[in-house]
Order: structure tokens, then sequence, then C-alpha cells
């Protein structure tokens, strides 16, 4: 790889090192240069990659005949027919719709652009200490709106508030500018900021730095579970973990991440020995059941997942899977089917229900127009429900993030999923919390104790209850009292 030059200086060998080390252990898209040398590669225009277990075809079943089900049985008058949902998916979590974006600005048009970017800011570039890289950064993401008809410079501005930002040691700006970036241009933000995660020093020139930079860190860490990159999400956690080294409240989330993925890596792992058995054994049971319930619950790929249900180890929910692959069009077949998943959500594992309540709510909302009277009204509060349980834990995310009273302290919420509660200024516990059901969210605190924060009727305010390692319970009242910046 070629040096590349930085107008009064040459790029450190070191940096050329981490750099390698990034090109030969990611499997981020690669990126040569910098955006003020003349090799700089721009992000690919990268498809963010969601990988499902591999598997053979799943064997389909034998629709069960309606005879056997006691709801298929033809009515002595005539009923509605009803279409079903054509895929049957739960409803996911909304995902703004991507407006027309720009491709990526050919090789002549950015080098000319970025001629002109080092002509205009020569005088900033030359001081690269971190101080003057973050001043830079923050000054190219400036200058952005100003050439929103030039793409090729708006691009080549964007390219450069990253480089800059990433040389400052600072992850919001990075991020900032790489979500401007991703909204503007056919590229994905997330292995953009990944790589920059990968390259920056989080310690950065403070601790307050350090800790911004952890958490913005952690906020990759979901994404990339997600894609069930469960390699990357740890080299992160362990460039945080000494970044966060002095700090007390954020140390301990970064070592419970790391735990947490090695607990989803493993169950993983237990499912991928379930996708070897079907290679072999395509109609073992036990292993249809693990991968079956894999795509429909936790992927929503309910029509993948369906097939493999239907031949199970679970008889409510084979007999389910079977129904629904029937692709029933009465009425009272298509409620009788939306009836079992909802009858059957409360028996599965809690991380489940919800999928599972939303899958059948889309029935009920098929039939819904076919029936009247308290029928109906039933179908409509077990859709509002399964609608509002999603939206409910929503408003409790934005309701919980900031700084509450608590009792004879302080408890401040992050949008990470972490809190830290502080009693005259000293921080006595941090944990996790999580949204339940019934305006309610439950927190795990590091020493032993445990909480459930139950939200009342005028907002911003609320009861803990919250039980002591030994069993005892305390009730503390709760009242938000400031904003989270972090």
């Amino acid at each position: 790889m070629k040096m590349g030059i930085v107008p009064g200086r040459i790029v450190s060998r070191a940096g050329i090192i981490s750099l390698a080390c990034i090109f030969a252990c990611s499997a981020l898209s690669a990126r040569a240069g910098n955006i003020f040398d003349d090799d700089w590669t721009p992000p690919k225009p990268a498809v963010r990659p969601h990988p499902a277990p591999a598997q053979p075809p799943p064997v389909a079943p034998t629709p069960t005949p309606a005879d056997s089900h006691p709801a298929a049985t033809p009515p002595a008058t005539p009923q509605p027919t009803v279409t079903p949902p054509a895929t049957a998916q739960p409803v996911a979590e909304a995902r703004p719709q991507a407006a027309s974006r720009h491709a990526i600005p050919g090789k002549l048009e950015q080098a000319r652009s970025r001629g002109l970017l080092k002509e205009a800011f020569a005088a900033q570039l030359k001081d690269r200490s971190i101080a003057g890289r973050k001043k830079l950064a923050q000054t190219l993401l400036d200058e952005v709106p100003k050439t929103a008809d030039n793409p090729s410079d708006e691009y080549v501005l964007l390219g450069g508030a990253i480089e800059a930002s990433k040389e400052a040691g600072t992850l919001r700006l990075c991020f900032s500018a790489a979500d401007t970036m991703a909204a503007q241009y056919e590229i994905d933000a997330l292995p953009v900021k990944t790589e920059a995660v990968l390259k920056v020093n989080l310690r950065g020139d403070s601790p307050a730095t350090a800790a911004e930079n952890v958490r913005a860190a952690l906020e990759l860490v979901d994404p990339l579970l997600a894609g069930e990159d469960f390699t990357t999400a740890m080299r992160i956690l362990a460039l945080a973990r000494p970044a966060a080294a002095g700090d007390s409240a954020l140390l301990p989330v970064v070592q419970k991440r790391l735990q947490l993925i090695e607990t989803l890596r493993a169950a993983h792992d237990r499912l991928a020995q379930y996708v070897e058995k079907l290679k072999t054994t395509p109609d073992d049971p036990a292993a249809n059941l693990a991968v079956g319930s894999y795509f429909c619950f936790s992927r929503g790929e309910w029509e993948k997942g369906l097939p493999m249900l239907a031949i199970g180890s679970d008889a409510n929910l084979k007999q389910l899977a079977n129904l629904e692959l029937s692709r029933p069009k009465m009425s009272p077949d298509v409620i009788h089917l939306a009836d079992g998943w909802w009858e059957i959500a409360p028996k599965q594992p809690e991380a489940n229900r919800l999928a599972i309540r939303q899958h059948g709510a889309s029935f009920y909302k098929a039939a819904l127009a076919s029936v009247s009277g308290l029928q109906r009204t039933l179908m409509e509060h077990r859709i509002a429900n399964a609608s509002s349980i999603a939206a409910e834990q929503e408003a409790n995310l934005r309701a919980l993030i900031g700084e509450w009273q608590w009792g004879d302290g302080t408890i401040r919420f992050r949008a990470d999923k972490t809190f830290t509660e502080s009693r005259n200024g000293s921080v006595v516990s941090t944990g996790k919390w999580k949204a339940e059901e019934n305006q309610t969210i439950s927190l795990a605190h590091s020493n032993g104790w445990s909480s459930v924060l139950t939200f009342g009727s005028e907002p911003g305010m609320g009861t803990a209850l919250s039980t002591a390692p030994n069993g005892l319970t305390h009730t503390t009242k709760a009242a938000k009292i400031g904003r989270n910046h972090g």
C-alpha cells in the first residue's frame, strides 16, 4: 500500500499498520488511504448482510384435513370468505422509507472535489492536533448544506468530516457525518461507523471523551447482533473495555454486554447444531422446532419457519402451523387460527410473546369485516392490544430516558438500556433496564437489588418497588427531573 501524503505530514507507519489490521481482520468494506489523499477509496455501496442459518429446503408437510379442525367444519349456512395476510408477517419495528439516494460520485468527480477541499481548507489541514481535527470535522459538516446541489462536493465534505473526526478521536462527529452520508448516498452507515470504532483510540484526549466514545461504540452492538455478527460486536466491546476502565458506571455495562454476547453466541451455536442435524435428518422434530421457532418468532420469517414448526415436536405449534399452511379462507377458520396464536402466546418464552400476538392480530384484522357483535369487539380489543404493547414499550422508553429523583438519590436512565444510581454525588449501583408491559420498567442492579418502576397517571412520575438480595422490599417514589444527554 502506498504511503499517503497529507499537506505538511506523512501518514505514520503506526496508522498504516493499524489500517492493515482492520483490512485483515474485519469483514467490513475495505477502504484505502484517507479522504485527504489521492488514493482514497470511498465506502462501497454496502448491502448489510442479515445472515440466516444455512439449511436444506424444509420438508413440506401434508396439510391436515379440514375436518380435523372443529372450526373448519362446513357451517350450515354459507360463511364469508377472508383473504388472509399475504405473508402473515408480524408487525415489525417501523423503519423509515428511504428516500431516493445519490449514487456514489465517480472517481474523477471526487478527485476534483478533493482538490478544491484541500485548497479551500489548506490552513486547517495543517493543524493536526486533536482540537484542530475536531474543529475541521465540524467545519466540514457545517459546509455540507451549502453543497446540496453538488453531490460530489457534498460527498467529499462528508468523507473529510468522517476522516477528521476519526483523527480527532471523537466518534459522535464521525457518526453524524456517516448518518448524513448514508441518508444521501447509496452506502450503509453501519460499516463506516464500525470501521471508525475499530480504528479510533477510544480513550481520546480526556475521560469525558472516552466515556462518550464508549457510549457511541455501544450503540453499534445491537445492530451487529441483529445481523448475527458476534465477532465484530465482541471486538468493539473488547476495545471499549479498557476505555471504560476508569468509569464505574460504564465498565459494568461493557462487561455485561460481553457476557450477553457470549450467551447469545452460544445459543446461536446451539441453533447451528440443529441446522446441521436438518441436513442429514430433515424431519427431525426437535431440530425443526428449534429452527422453525427462530425463523418465526425471532426473525419474523414465518413463511420459512412455519413448515418446520408443522413437523416440530411441539404439538400445539404443530397444529397451528399446519392450519396456517392450509391457507384457510373461510372466516371461522381464519378466526380459529388467530385465536390459536393468541392463546398460545402466554405459554411461550417472554421474548417471543409479542411477535406471536402480533401474528395472530394480523389474522384478526383480515377477518374483522366478516363478524359483528361481541365477537368483533373482542377481536378489536386484541388487535389494539397487540399494537399498544409495542407502542407502550416505545412510549415507556421515551418517557424513561433522563435523570430521575429516586428516593434520597438520583438515577439516570440511558437509551442503551443502562442506568446509574447515585447518592450524595457517589455512584451506588449500575445496571440494565428493560421495558415491560402494563407501563412498567424492570431494573437489575449491580448491587444485587432488583426494581420494578411503574409509571403513574401523571407524566414523569412513578413508583418503584425494589427487592433486596435478602428478599426484603422497599417502595420508592420516582420523578423525572432532567434529560439525559449521554
